[in-house]
């Protein structure tokens, strides 16, 4: 404490001005560092999260008016308008060829994102939207199988069998749509 009182009041107000500016530093420097941080998760956000985002809300959307078509495709088959189903049947297939590129992309960006993944939270969930892309996969297939099946038994004219499968095709595009 003598030391203190020993210093004449220029060096007490030089020293605290010094010790001020080297906290203000400290705190800008933590600042910068914590700036930079989150400038990079928002980067990795925009550039990782958004487009793989989009492409299942495409993925999705696509789904959706598939089975919009279908439903359109057995309204008009019900109602005997052939031009109207076969139309119907053909936006259906264009539709189901464009999701299976689209999900064959959004698996593509989630493994690259996974092995792009440096925290294991991050793994967790890239790993989590692989997995549910490679279920909607799966369901995708199976739906397009059966309404195919269903679309085959209607222009046949075996219409029993066609409404046995619609069922289970309605139960497998309402799994895709939750």
């Amino acid at each position: 404490m003598k030391v203190l009182n020993n210093l004449s009041i220029k060096v007490k107000v030089i020293g605290n001005a010094f010790a001020l500016l080297v906290l203000m530093l400290a705190a800008s420097g933590y600042a910068w560092h914590s700036m930079s941080q989150i400038g990079g998760e928002i980067k990795a956000i925009a550039e990782r999260d958004f487009p793989l985002s989009k492409m299942l809300t495409h993925i999705g959307e696509g789904q959706l008016e598939q089975t919009i078509h279908f439903e359109r495709a057995l309204r008009a088959a019900d109602i005997d308008a052939e031009e109207e189903f076969i139309k119907e049947v053909e936006e259906f297939k264009s539709l189901s060829k464009k999701i299976e590129e689209e999900i064959v992309q959004a698996k593509k960006l989630a493994k690259d994102d996974l092995a792009r993944a440096a925290e294991a939270d991050e793994v967790s969930e890239y790993q989590n939207v692989f997995d549910v892309i490679s279920k909607v996969e799966n369901v995708h297939n199976e739906l397009d199988k059966q309404v195919l099946t269903v679309f085959s038994f209607v222009d046949r004219g075996v219409l029993h069998e066609a409404e046995e499968i619609t069922d289970k095709s309605r139960q497998k595009a309402d799994e895709l749509t939750e």
